[in-house]
């Protein structure tokens, strides 16, 4: 790997998605570098605090689009 780490490979590393030779040496790299680790710790803050914000939808939300998406099919049918 190239010693050009930008989010997306910061992004990889952190979801698991970096070979096995890039994460030794973006691990290694992170270990000197006060600035990548920096922005690492930023990233990782940031993802921890969007997962707190996501919600599941209503159930009865879910059924009710379900249900029209149903009806939607069933006239469709009738049509032809």
């Amino acid at each position: 790997m190239k010693n050009i780490y930008n989010e997306e490979i910061l992004i990889k590393y952190i979801y698991n998605e970096l070979s096995a030779n890039d994460t030794k040496g973006f691990e290694k790299e992170m270990n000197t570098n006060p600035n990548l680790k920096s922005d690492y710790k930023s990233l990782i803050s940031l993802i921890t605090k969007m997962e707190l914000f996501v919600e599941n939808p209503n159930p009865n939300t879910v059924e009710n689009i379900i249900s029209y998406s149903k009806s939607i099919k069933n006239k469709d049918m009738a049509i032809d």
